[in-house]
Formats: structure tokens, sequence, C-alpha cells
């Protein structure tokens, strides 16, 4: 073969490809529009997987939230240094500086996370994924029938 016949059949198998995946490229896809998460529903589900990894901090934050609800301020969950004392987390309207794991505020529903880290447990952003992965998995289920 010489080289003209070489870049021949280079161009036309290069026109092909181009025709096919232009072919594919011109469907509309149904699930290609933007997916949303929102926020309560990223906290919601964080608030279920921390009662999984760390139910003595899920209660903590549980009990803030009611506490912020209540109160209408900022409530703070510290670590608990006292090693005497049963629980590992407590309240506080006041910051706790290096102690200060998060904090809840009910009139904003909204965590503020300090000195969380991963033994705390998950993180919101795990949660966040794990909702963008099951609506997008949802969408290619309606799209495809499957139930």
């Amino acid at each position: 073969m010489t080289n003209k016949n070489i870049a021949v059949g280079f161009v036309c198998i290069s026109i092909a490809s181009a025709a096919f995946v232009f072919s594919l490229g011109s469907k509309q896809r149904k699930f290609s529009e933007e997916i949303n998460v929102s926020r309560m529903e990223t906290q919601a589900r964080w608030i279920k997987l921390l009662d999984k990894s760390n139910p003595e901090l899920h209660d903590a934050v549980i009990a803030a939230m009611l506490v912020s609800k209540d109160s209408g301020k900022e409530v703070f969950i510290l670590r608990e240094n006292d090693t005497n004392k049963k629980l590992k987390y407590k309240l506080s309207i006041l910051r706790g500086n290096a102690d200060n794991i998060m904090s809840y505020t009910h009139k904003d529903s909204w965590f503020s996370f300090d000195h969380y880290n991963d033994k705390d447990g998950p993180w919101l952003s795990t949660a966040e994924n794990q909702l963008f992965i099951e609506n997008k998995l949802n969408r290619y289920y309606k799209e495809l029938n499957i139930k």
C-alpha cells in the first residue's frame, strides 16, 4: 500500500467515525437537565447517616435542633473532655473554642461545622453525593422503564 492509499483510508474512517458520533450526539437525552438536591434533603439524609455512624453525636444534634427551635438561638455542640461524664458531647449557647464541633441555628435551618472531623461521622457532602446519585439513577430508571 502506498502512503496515499493509507491517507485516503484514514480520511474515510475519520469521516465515518465523525458521522457516527454526530448521529449519536444529535439525540436529546431526557436526563441531561440539571439534577438539584435541596439543602434540607441533604441535612435530613446526613442526620440519618450520622445516626448509624455516631449515635451519640446524632442525639446531640437532635437535641441542639430542639433547643435552637425553642430558644431562637444558635446552639453549639461541644466535645465533653471530662472522662468521668457518660456523654461525649454537651450543648451550649456559648461558642466552645477548640471543643466546638458544630452549631445549629433553627431560624436559618443551618449547620455550621467548626472542629468536626472524620471521626465524628460522615460529612454533609457524603449525603449530598448519595442523593445526587440516587436522583440520577432514578431518572435513568424512569427513562428505561425500570421499576
